[in-house]
């Protein structure tokens, strides 16, 4: 059995990838459930790449459920006279996922994850020895002000 700290995207992307090639795996989550915290919608995008995310998740057997698909974004300066548009013929700029609460991409690769006969314990704060430490970053990645999604 392969135990894995943290029922976060990394700790459960690892589990359903294990759990897809038969291998058994558990996840310890120090929270009392998956997708605690403050709920909020994050972007996948797609501008440095000419492939879609998607497409890149579905090989390693993480299926993305999402909210809206962005065919553009206008980037605009604080002056409000400059800007930029980001877009493509081929493919979408992105897309957004929520993140944290109910119906967040957390509970849904939780969902998949269970599916597949991943045992996730939550509520586990003692020390545990585990194979894979997916217990997440201590600061923010970025931060978004003043985004308008139409």
């Amino acid at each position: 059995m392969i135990k894995i700290l943290g029922a976060g995207l990394s700790g459960l992307s690892a589990a359903i990838n294990l759990a897809k090639n038969e291998r058994e795996a558990t996840i310890f989550e120090k929270e009392e459930k998956v997708g605690v915290g403050k709920s909020n919608a994050q972007l996948l995008g797609n501008w440095e790449t000419k492939n879609d995310i998607l497409d890149f998740l579905s090989e390693i057997n993480i299926d993305v459920r999402y909210e809206s698909k962005l065919e553009k974004i206008v980037l605009v300066a604080p002056n409000l006279k400059n800007k930029a548009v980001i877009y493509s013929d081929d493919i979408p700029v992105g897309y957004v996922v929520l993140r944290k609460g109910d119906n967040s991409l957390e509970n849904f690769l939780e969902r998949k994850a269970k599916k597949l006969g991943v045992k996730i314990l939550t509520g586990i704060k003692e020390k545990i020895q585990a194979e894979v430490i997916a217990t997440g970053s201590k600061r923010m990645d970025g931060i978004g002000y003043g985004c308008v999604l139409k």
